[in-house]
């Protein structure tokens, strides 16, 4: 993981989010996860919004399904569940989420 606050992660945590599927055009390596100060990754943004193709390839690309925000204590599945991104929730727990991680 690269440390870097980027736009993604500021439309992300803004009011600005409508952005976050527009922006993964412009960060579109998923061998690279982007983090920012507070730990938080493109791969956690995408689970977030339900961005299930960006999802797909940074699974595909061999990330950590059960990396954890550092700041919030979740993971991609709890971002996924919290938001109700039914598709990115199965993706999650079919590549090896654990669904028994507590935040």
């Amino acid at each position: 993981m690269a440390l870097r606050s980027t736009a993604l992660h500021c439309a992300a945590k803004s009011s600005r989010d409508y952005l976050v599927a527009d922006l993964f055009r412009l960060y579109d390596s998923y061998d690279v996860n982007y983090r920012d100060k507070s730990g938080l990754t493109h791969f956690h943004v995408a689970c977030k919004y339900g961005c299930q193709e960006m999802v797909e390839k940074f699974l595909e690309a061999g990330q950590d399904p059960n990396v954890v925000w550092r700041g919030t204590g979740d993971s991609p599945l709890h971002l996924a569940v919290e938001h109700y991104q039914p598709r990115v929730i199965s993706s999650l727990l079919s590549r090896g989420a654990d669904p028994s991680l507590a935040n």
